[in-house]
């Protein structure tokens, strides 16, 4: 944001703020939208890490189907896609500069096996530094070379036009975005703060939040913390912590999928309509259940009888 920009928040959301960003303050993983993909008539989908037990994975899809599970290894270049969208304004305290770099150096030397990530930085449109990629050298010689200037941020535009976009993320990852910023400044053409979150509903996409607090809008970060809490992903707030950024490298990385769940789809249930599915698995901590919507694809002979139809038609 512009340092020069002038703000006035009422006594409400100033308190509203206080309650909202109690020291290390996170939201935890909504189970209820888990990312997936069908390839063929094999679904996957990603699960949180947990301890799950072999052959206790069962899949309802609707109300028709109970599916059984099984458990794999995320193997695979680009299973895990994270961009870093990363707010270098002079609104960034000068406290938290470096403290934002530090975060984002060790979530990428945190690398899980077949993560790719790619590093862009915003002001009123998206700027690419490093294409998705699982070498990461390039990104960490750009990221130390970002410097900070007077510009403004159009959170709400760049995020919305990142999440579900081919040039980052692949039909067939986990699709996450890290935003490390301090909010948004005001654009009253672009998107609202309820098309960013129902797009992020949409895909879907993770979004995790590194937020600093600007001194002269201190509400301003808030509305990045709510597109976390959109799919009730985890944010934090550099000015809780000091130099150690533990807790949020680590929350970061807690935040990854850490085992995917195959079932193979019966051809009734391949009609070309979206479904909702619910998963079960047992963990060493008890029944982990989770929910998500799956977009099937049609059966050879339902599309061959679709464009059939089709011709006749014409």
């Amino acid at each position: 944001m512009k340092r020069n920009k002038q703000a006035v928040l009422s006594a409400l959301a100033a308190g509203l703020l206080m309650i909202m960003m109690a020291p290390g303050s996170v939201w935890g993983l909504n189970n209820d939208e888990l990312q997936n993909f069908v390839n063929g008539n094999v679904l996957t989908v990603y699960l949180p890490q947990q301890d799950y037990q072999e052959g206790t994975v069962r899949i309802q899809v609707g109300s028709s189907a109970v599916l059984e599970g099984e458990l794999r290894e995320i193997e695979g270049n680009g299973c895990i896609q994270t961009l870093i969208l990363f707010d270098n304004s002079l609104s960034i305290s000068s406290k938290n500069r470096e403290k934002m770099k530090k975060a984002v150096r060790t979530v990428v030397e945190q690398q899980a096996p077949g993560e790719q990530f790619a590093l862009a930085t915003f002001d009123t449109d998206v700027h690419v530094l490093t294409e998705m990629s699982a070498d990461t050298g390039a990104l960490l010689q750009a990221l130390d070379a970002v410097q900070f200037q007077n510009q403004d941020t159009w959170l709400r535009n760049c995020l919305y036009g990142c999440i579900g976009n081919p040039s980052f993320f692949s039909s067939e990852s986990c699709a996450r975005v890290l935003v490390c910023s301090d909010g948004c400044d005001d654009n009253p053409t672009g998107y609202t703060t309820e098309e960013v979150r129902r797009r992020i509903r949409q895909y879907p996409c993770e979004v995790l939040a590194i937020g600093s607090r600007y001194d002269r809008e201190p509400g301003a970060v808030s509305e990045l913390f709510s597109f976390a809490r959109s799919r009730q992903s985890c944010a934090w707030l550099l000015d809780d912590y000091g130099d150690d950024l533990t807790a949020v490298t680590d929350g970061i990385r807690a935040e990854k999928p850490g085992k995917v769940a195959v079932a193979e789809l019966e051809d009734r249930l391949m009609d070309g309509e979206e479904k909702r599915i619910r998963i079960q698995a047992q963990t060493g901590e008890g029944m982990f259940s989770g929910a998500a919507t799956v977009v099937m694809p049609f059966t050879e002979e339902v599309a061959q009888t679709a464009e059939s139809a089709a011709e006749e038609a014409v």
